[in-house]
């Protein structure tokens, strides 16, 4: 969702593909909590490139085993390989909560396209 700002993990990994296609660099080094590494990998493959993933446990993570394993990977298996259209749950909810410009509204209310 173009103009919408980098908020959540499927965003990260979606413009950092981006960056490394244009680039023509070698290998993509990926760092994140072992919690998100797995769906990570989903959407840097979905975008086109495998990375090379390393993990950084911490004692408080902001991830959650076990929303990650129930929740975040089925849906990102099952339902929302990109997380990055209008109608993606996940990429309206992580933007209106994390997107101080929205004020709690979804971009994509009433507008017409």
């Amino acid at each position: 969702m173009k103009g919408l700002g980098c908020y959540n993990s499927a965003d990260e990994c979606y413009i950092t593909t981006q960056y490394f296609k244009d680039g023509n660099f070698g290998e993509l080094i990926s760092i994140s909590s072992p919690a998100q590494m797995y769906r990570k990998t989903l959407f840097y493959i979905q975008f086109g490139v495998y990375p090379l993933n390393y993990s950084a446990p911490t004692e408080n993570s902001f991830h959650n085993y076990i929303n990650e394993i129930f929740e975040d990977l089925p849906y990102v298996l099952l339902e929302d390989n990109t997380c990055q259209g209008e109608n993606s749950k996940y990429a309206v909810k992580t933007r209106i909560e994390r997107n101080p410009k929205l004020n709690g509204k979804n971009p994509f209310k009433n507008q017409n396209n």
